[in-house]
């Protein structure tokens, strides 16, 4: 799965209904979902990661909790 820039998750949340509540959920045996807001959003500069290629970089990066 590749991972979204911020440029990629600001196009697509201008089309969906600013007052909607951002969630995220992960599912526990493929049966349950679990859904929480997030709380707090932040951006750390000059962070190394692991790219979508696999290879270390250093970059921006925006963190959801």
């Amino acid at each position: 799965m590749k991972n979204p820039t911020v440029k990629e998750v600001i196009e697509k949340l201008s089309t969906m209904n600013r007052n909607a509540i951002v969630c995220h959920f992960t599912l526990e045996n493929d049966k349950d979902e679990v859904f929480s807001t997030f709380e707090v959003i932040r951006e750390f500069p000059n962070v190394k990661y692991i790219d979508d290629a696999g290879d270390e970089v250093v970059g921006n990066v925006v963190a959801i909790y």
